[in-house]
């Protein structure tokens, strides 16, 4: 068993949570798996017991920000991922990061690269994805690990390039850790904004590992839908460029969120 725990973000009734939840079981090394949620229903209660897993419900209800902060705290493991309940995780996803991490002991997290599933049929390549890769590859210049903030601040000064499904923390050198309720859409870009600044490694493992599926019910294509998600990025860009440069950049990147929209 690996020392690491898929913690499953399920809220409401997903029609795909089930794929999500095999997925995981099948992994080369097996993992801890839980289920978090602040929408308990008969329908997770059903899942729990189908697949034997563990149920955590949050009390509390502050929004999606909370929701995230209570699923990381519930994995006593040394990684943890916050396992998206629509996505699914290929057989090595679990084995390949964790490999990744040990190869540094300062390594804070780790990712990897993932696809798209739209409408069910897998697609590896899109302007989407080509241009989140050409923002990794000119950081990490065929590299598993950067540490330096120069290059750990390029990863992420011009959008986001890193998929928060994919994502594996190391809470032994995190620690106690909170998504921004300030954000809607965008809480995960602004973690590895805050994450980059602490001394660490990045790594990433450049192989498809995720399928992140995009459909209309997502919310990130509402967020698209009501300009939230616009809105945030300005913010985000504004933190990382003067106010100019913030702009010409975010007005540019808005011109990608089409490749979401609809799905």
């Amino acid at each position: 068993m690996l020392d690491h725990t898929f913690v499953i973000l399920a809220y409401k009734e997903s029609t795909f949570i089930r794929s999500c939840v095999e997925s995981l079981l099948k992994q080369s090394a097996p993992s801890h798996i839980v289920i978090s949620t602040s929408t308990p229903s008969p329908f997770l209660d059903s899942i729990c017991h189908d697949y034997g897993l563990p149920l955590r419900v949050a009390t509390v209800k502050h929004g999606i920000a909370a929701d995230w902060t209570f699923a990381y705290e519930q994995a006593s493991t040394k990684y943890v991922t916050l396992a998206h309940q629509d996505d699914i995780y290929e057989r090595g996803y679990a084995e390949r990061l964790v490999n990744c991490a040990e190869e540094r002991e300062s390594t804070l997290f780790a990712f990897s690269d993932y696809y798209e599933l739209i409408g069910g049929e897998r697609k590896d390549h899109t302007v989407n994805l080509a241009i989140k890769r050409l923002l990794r590859t000119l950081s990490y210049l065929g590299q598993r690990h950067i540490s330096s903030k120069l290059r750990k601040r390029l990863l992420i000064a011009f959008g986001c390039p890193i998929p928060c499904p994919s994502v594996m923390f190391n809470k032994a050198l995190i620690g106690d850790f909170s998504f921004s309720s300030e954000y809607s859409i965008n809480m995960d870009w602004d973690a590895w904004y805050r994450l980059t600044e602490i001394p660490g490694s990045v790594a990433c493992v450049p192989e498809n590992l995720v399928g992140h599926r995009l459909h209309a019910e997502s919310e990130t294509t509402a967020g698209i839908g009501d300009r939230r998600r616009a809105q945030e990025d300005h913010r985000m860009f504004a933190r990382i460029w003067p106010a100019p440069v913030a702009r010409i950049i975010g007005s540019v990147y808005e011109l990608g969120y089409k490749g979401n929209a609809g799905h």
